[in-house]
């Protein structure tokens, strides 16, 4: 059934361990150990390790620094496609972090509703819970204009979160 998994091109999802001094090895399905820069694999009757480059541990620390933790791992296989079928190459494990991000509480709403009825776009600016503009936009280039405000607004966002 695993073999089947990874081959018909399906990650599978395993739970992991990580090691960062001498913890002591769980049993789970992945053990990361960081301090002899081995990653075990016990999914199949024997366990398979493999050596971690000095970038990937490096990596690996870095996102422990950002205070996030392994939740799991996934195991697949890279699949190549040709004239003559798919091949199947290297065998692959992705390491999944994840970190508590702290909420944004945002200032200020704005809010589009787009009426079908008579093809009208209305936009209101919310504080507070309160609507402090409206607007009537019945114009489709007015449309295209929120659109691009919208992106603007979504990749200053996007910035903000990356320097917090």
């Amino acid at each position: 059934m695993f073999w089947r998994d990874v081959v018909f091109y399906r990650a599978v999802p395993l739970n992991a361990q990580l090691g960062v001094e001498n913890e002591r090895d769980m049993g789970r399905a992945v053990f990361v150990d960081l301090k002899s820069g081995v990653l075990k694999v016990r999914r199949l009757q024997s366990t398979f390790a493999v050596c971690l480059r000095r970038k990937t541990v490096e990596w690996i620390r870095e996102r422990l620094e950002e205070g996030a933790k392994l939740k799991l791992a996934f195991l697949g296989v890279e699949r190549r496609r040709g004239k003559r079928g798919s091949t199947y190459g290297r065998l692959y494990v992705a390491l999944v972090f994840a970190r508590e991000a702290m909420p944004v509480e945002p200032k200020a709403i704005v809010a589009v509703d787009v009426n079908r009825l008579d093809h009208g776009v209305t936009a209101g600016l919310i504080v507070d819970g309160r609507i402090v503009k409206r607007l009537r936009l019945p114009d489709a280039s007015i449309a295209k204009e929120l659109r691009r405000l919208h992106k603007e607004i979504s990749r200053l966002e996007r910035q903000t979160a990356e320097e917090n």
